[in-house]
């Protein structure tokens, strides 16, 4: 595992990272057939109503990122998505300037202006073009990075069906999210309560529980 991650690293190139066992954990009980094509077909449709509507917020943060921060304006790690294949997340890089100059000029107003890009979430909207492609769903667990480890062991080793939660795509919000989990670090505690959540979802994914959890995130983000 270690040589494909160590790979990626020197040559830029997605891993062959899915050692998924199909076969195992529990599966999606509502995401087959029908289920799963009305998912992506929603999918598709919001990821691109959003799209357009956001398409100017979208270009004006690209904008003051590449020419403020004089920096490339999309940040990509490597995720692992449905059935654990790799892919590139796309976010707005939100660190600081890369050059004196810019740090000098703008430092602290582009600070403030990348805390403001993280606590509204706009950091991630270009997560949006991940579902598009089909690479992440609206609705399902959080991206999780290649080879996440707890302590000193990746995680499949330490939770029980851990690979299961790679049976849906990943998403921009989820059942974890909305339950109060704190999705803001990888930490022993945080990875053990959402994946807990993760499974449940799963097990219960359904286009009505997707509503449900998007009605739920709409009305946290606007009366939070």
């Amino acid at each position: 595992m270690s040589s494909d991650k160590d790979s990626h690293m020197r040559t830029g190139r997605l891993p062959n990272y899915s050692y998924f066992r199909r076969g195992r954990g529990p599966k999606p009980s509502g995401a087959g057939g029908s289920g799963l094509w009305l998912k992506r077909t929603s999918d598709v449709i919001i990821s691109a109503l959003s799209i357009f509507l956001l398409l100017p917020a979208i270009a004006a943060i690209a904008l003051i990122i590449r020419v403020c921060a004089a920096k490339t304006v999309l940040a990509r790690p490597v995720m692992l998505g449905l059935y654990q294949k790799p892919f590139h997340r796309l976010l707005f890089h939100t660190d600081k300037a890369e050059t004196v100059a810019a740090k000098v000029e703008i430092g602290s107003w582009l600070a403030a202006f990348n805390r403001f890009l993280r606590l509204t979430g706009f950091d991630k909207l270009p997560q949006l073009f991940n579902v598009l492609i089909g690479d992440m769903s609206i609705v399902g667990p959080r991206p999780h990075p290649l080879g996440l480890r707890l302590g000193f062991h990746l995680c499949e080793k330490i939770i029980p069906e851990y690979r299961s939660r790679f049976r849906v795509r990943p998403g921009l919000t989820g059942l974890a999210q909305i339950s109060g989990t704190d999705g803001s670090d990888y930490s022993v505690p945080t990875v053990v309560a959402e994946s807990e959540l993760d499974l449940k979802y799963v097990r219960e994914v359904s286009f009505w529980l997707d509503l449900k959890i998007i009605a739920k995130t709409l009305a946290d983000e606007l009366f939070a």
